[in-house]
């Protein structure tokens, strides 16, 4: 059956509408890269409202030091224990955050007397309920295909295995703002050492989601308006 222009038009128009929805390159909303001594943002996305790099910790804390987040070996796993940064559109007219990803480049985590360290990165979209999945890159920037805190042998240090996790953050709903915690030790384990040098965040600003519905119904109407 042959298309009529417009009918072909009304088509176009919606596709293109998702493609530009969809294509749109992630930009970095935050980075910290610990250079200056201090957790204030190295980069910030433009009308992103980014906070310090901070922690929450019951035991020793950390220190900024050789540009990086070094943490200290007398610390574990727990609810209270984590580093933190929060992210937040600071433009009425795009209020919402459409997240790419979250990437955490590792100096150094480490374990001795017979544990094993866990990375766990939990946000408040699920009030920090469930961990984010993420794969696991070498050096060379290669994607690894075990999970080298599983399989690493204890007490070894795990620079040499990797270097970065990368997590897909594009699975979250849109929200106006996002809290990302970083556990790193062992539950009930004190004998650990850890160095974060670098945390990086990438997407993009949206408008809500009701107004990029809106703004389609708009465009369904104007081309029923040629058609008439």
């Amino acid at each position: 059956m042959k298309s009529s222009p417009n009918r072909l038009l009304a088509i176009s128009a919606v596709s293109m509408t998702f493609a530009l929805a969809s294509t749109a390159n992630a930009a970095i909303l935050a980075e910290y890269d610990f250079d200056d001594g201090t957790g204030v943002p190295s980069q910030v996305g433009s009308d992103v409202n980014a906070s310090n790099f901070t922690w929450q910790f019951s035991g020793n804390n950390p220190s900024f030091t050789n540009e990086r987040v070094q943490r200290g070996s007398n610390n574990a796993i727990s609810e209270t224990n984590f580093f933190t940064i929060s992210l937040a559109s600071d433009d009425p007219a795009l209020p919402f955050l459409d997240l790419d990803t979250f990437e955490l480049s590792l100096i150094s985590l480490q374990t001795a007397s017979g544990r094993n360290t866990e990375l766990q990165i939990r946000t408040s979209i699920d009030g920090f309920t469930n961990n984010l999945l993420f794969d696991y890159f070498d050096a060379d920037d290669n994607k690894l295909n075990t999970d080298p805190v599983d399989t690493v042998a204890v007490g070894q240090n795990f620079s040499v295995s990797f270097a970065r996790v990368v997590a897909d953050l594009s699975a979250l709903p849109l929200t106006e703002d996002i809290e990302f915690r970083i556990y790193i030790g062992r539950t009930g384990s004190l004998n650990h050492t850890a160095g974060i040098d670098d945390v990086l965040v990438t997407g993009n600003l949206e408008i809500p989601e009701p107004a990029s519905l809106a703004l389609l119904g708009l465009g369904g109407l104007i081309l029923m308006g040629r058609r008439r």
